[in-house]
């Protein structure tokens, strides 16, 4: 199977309206570097293609039909469908984003340069084989998404029974003790050297590598694939993940070994005798909650 270079078989350019170009009654797909896209009342392009996200939280999607896009979001098109299929560019995208995302640049918001995709290197089968790839992918994909699906349902019932056993945090009605949050949790994670050979091998979560509101921890690289150099805190089973990065998104996790989590990340721990990480858990993921840490923020992230 040849190796070729994905510029050498796409045609990649990018959008070239502001993000805040959408309109909320748009009929068209506007998509910007956000996961979901947002809606548009016109549209500049009409074709099937992979977007890419160029900054930010990078993500890759795919549409087929009329669409308008960000300056700062890559449309990728095949050059010929008789050699590369879209839909299979799409798959090969999604997989090597962890790949654009260890070569993202840039201070608080990363981002990608061109040649970072155009420079892919990307196994090219037959057409035939490439569709049949593409389409086992696919149904993976809707296995996947019917997985979440009843994870999504299992978390909105595990919030309704928090609820129901304990009543809301913010009316108390049952009325349980109040404590500030800093006397029942504390932060005891220790800072480490990344680069040290023990540490070389544990996992490392970023805000990235935690779903929103759900909470899952996605798959995650170890300190020496992600080529860790600044310092990091050692988490342990004994601690909630808790990103301070864009509060809204409300991405608490459990943690499920030790590992490494960076310092956009809060390891959080709770005092014995006060409270359980299980309730911490679901405490912070709240309404109540994140109500109340999105009147903190002082910046913009």
């Amino acid at each position: 199977m040849k190796i070729v270079e994905l510029g050498n078989y796409t045609k990649i350019r990018t959008g070239k309206l502001d993000a805040n170009a959408s309109s909320p009654d748009g009929q068209y797909p506007f998509f910007t570097c956000a996961i979901e896209p947002l809606s548009i009342s016109s549209y500049s392009y009409d074709c099937e293609c992979v977007l890419v996200a160029g900054n930010g939280d990078l993500n890759v999607k795919y549409h087929k039909g009329k669409f308008d896009a960000y300056q700062r979001t890559y449309i990728i098109e095949s050059q010929d469908n008789t050699k590369l299929d879209v839909r299979y560019c799409y798959h090969f995208l999604s997989r090597y984003i962890g790949k654009l995302r260890s070569l993202s640049i840039g201070g608080v918001i990363k981002y990608i340069k061109l040649g970072n995709l155009t420079e892919a290197k990307i196994p090219l089968p037959p057409l035939a084989e490439q569709k049949r790839i593409a389409a086992i992918l696919d149904k993976a994909d809707a296995i996947r998404r019917k997985r979440q699906q009843a994870l999504d349902l299992t978390d909105t019932f595990l919030r309704s029974t928090f609820l129901h056993m304990f009543g809301d945090p913010v009316t108390n009605p049952m009325g349980w003790d109040v404590k500030p949050l800093g006397e029942v949790t504390l932060i005891d994670a220790p800072m480490v050297d990344p680069r040290k050979p023990q540490y070389q091998d544990l996992l490392h979560y970023g805000p990235d590598r935690i779903t929103k509101e759900t909470g899952q921890l996605l798959p995650a690289k170890t300190a020496k694939e992600d080529g860790l150099n600044s310092g990091k805190f050692l988490c342990n089973t004994n601690h909630v993940l808790y990103s301070k990065i864009r509060p809204y998104l409300n991405k608490v996790a459990l943690v499920e070994q030790e590992c490494l989590c960076s310092a956009d990340v809060y390891p959080v721990g709770a005092v014995q005798g006060e409270t359980t990480l299980e309730f911490l858990l679901f405490m912070l993921r709240s309404q109540a909650f994140l109500d109340y840490v999105q009147s903190c923020p002082s910046r913009a992230n």
